[in-house]
């Protein structure tokens, strides 16, 4: 598979298959099990809610953890990343670091899977650009 992600322990929700406003929390650049270089990214999936409290009712978003692995040489997911964010140029220069995109909004392509022998969870199918007034 050239890349995947999975439900963190931490989120027990199972989203919808669909597309998703996240912010990126987290990442760390790792090792896969082949010695294959890659991105592991944590994002949070926000979730339009609402709370009421007695007659006031006040929008606000919860959040579901998901995280992706971008395996750099298998790089589709990636690139379309970059394309999202407006940095491709800097992934084909040698200088992408996804260190520098944290807190940045982005949308994501969640899909439901059930692998043989495991619970049914969300993946990260793919990357778009944020709706421009999320830019």
């Amino acid at each position: 598979m050239a890349s995947k992600s999975k439900r963190t322990e931490k989120s027990k929700t199972i989203l919808p298959r669909g597309e998703y406003e996240a912010v990126l929390s987290g990442c760390v650049e790792k090792t896969s099990k082949a010695g294959n270089p890659m991105w592991v990214a944590t994002w949070e999936v926000l979730i339009p809610s609402k709370l009421e409290y007695g007659q006031m009712r006040v929008d606000c978003f919860e959040a579901v953890k998901l995280t992706d692995y971008l395996l750099k040489n298998k790089p589709w997911k990636l690139e379309a990343l970059c394309k999202a964010w407006g940095c491709i140029q800097e992934l084909e220069k040698g200088e992408f670091s996804m260190y520098a995109h944290l807190e940045q909004h982005v949308t994501v392509i969640v899909e439901v899977e059930a692998p043989m022998g495991f619970e049914q969870g969300n993946k990260i199918a793919g990357y778009k650009a944020p709706p421009k007034e999320k830019l």
